[in-house]
């Protein structure tokens, strides 16, 4: 019987994650009826602990789980009545209530992740120089970004969380309409994000889960340095501008409560205005509209 149950368990399971639950209602049914179980001496507590392993496996207690057990135990349900069968009835509902709230606590999660980031060219328009009309180009260098956030998973598919990232490319060139140019210097963001994720269902015959997200966030600051060969340093800053993102990635569980990410990020900043802090100067109509490639490591809890 110890090595029948465990069999009869994984059976069950394989059919399961195919998604034909009807088929895998019907199995343990007929499992329940199997004249070795009828006859055991123990009969009511083998049937509790083999359907108690199938629900367990299912990580949390669900309403489909409280319609398979009931369907499963629905031709017995007069003998459920009977005294004998109250011991195992009640271990196997502490049994699930425990898991299912163990599996609550693991709806939350933190996440860590860090990246490239590549901008593209931007141009942009000045105010308060002596020329109007003035634009300027700035071409920038792949650089790093860095974050974290903080989440909860609403079901298996759909999770919401806070995020904060810092990214920031090095200056190559920035070079003004008046002819001159700069090469020093980095455009850098810290931006507080609210994400929404949809995970898909595992890939066949893997534990891979592709996502999808999409992310409203607050700029905190968003600043470029321009710092010229003799060392001296313009800085331009925007505070409380509106961002937006969308990602896509794969998620994959590396170790119990651990899983392992990685993703592709386009975030944008629309037509911002960027004040020098040491001056009357302005940098206008400029995009951020950064791509990030980064890796992730998420605990859940």
């Amino acid at each position: 019987m110890c090595l029948l149950i465990p069999l009869c368990v994984q059976y069950v399971e394989n059919i399961y994650a195919k998604r034909q639950v009807r088929a895998a209602i019907d199995v343990v049914r007929s499992l329940l009826a199997n004249p070795f179980l009828a006859t055991h001496p123990h009969k009511w507590v083998n049937r509790g602990v083999l359907v108690m392993i199938f629900l367990r496996k299912k990580m949390l207690l669900s309403l489909e789980n409280l319609i398979i057990f009931f369907r499963i135990f629905n031709p017995y349900k007069r003998e459920f009545l009977m005294k004998k069968t109250l011991a195992a009835v009640t271990a196997l509902g502490l049994v699930i209530f425990s898991h299912g709230a163990h599996a609550e606590n693991k709806k939350w999660y933190a996440k860590l992740n860090a990246g490239t980031s590549f901008l593209g060219d931007q141009d942009f328009k000045q105010s308060g120089v002596a020329t109007a009309g003035a634009t300027g180009k700035g071409e920038y260098s792949s650089g790093w970004v860095a974050g974290g956030a903080f989440g909860y998973r609403i079901t298996d598919n759909w999770a919401a969380e806070i995020a904060w990232d810092y990214r920031t490319n090095e200056n190559d060139k920035t070079k003004f309409s008046d002819g001159t140019s700069v090469s020093g210097g980095d455009f850098a963001s810290n931006i507080i994000f609210l994400n929404g994720y949809y995970r898909f269902d595992p890939v066949m015959n893997t534990k891979l889960r592709p996502y999808l997200g999409l992310g409203l966030g607050w700029v905190e600051e968003i600043d470029m340095d321009l710092k010229t060969s003799s060392g001296v340093e313009n800085s331009y800053s925007a505070e409380n501008e509106f961002a937006s993102q969308l990602m896509a990635g794969i998620e994959y569980p590396i170790a119990q409560n651990w899983d392992f990410s990685t993703e592709i990020r386009y975030t944008k900043v629309s037509d911002i205005e960027l004040k020098q802090e040491s001056g009357s100067k302005k940098i206008t109509g400029i995009d951020y509209d950064p791509i990030t490639v980064a890796v992730g490591i998420t605990y859940n809890f």
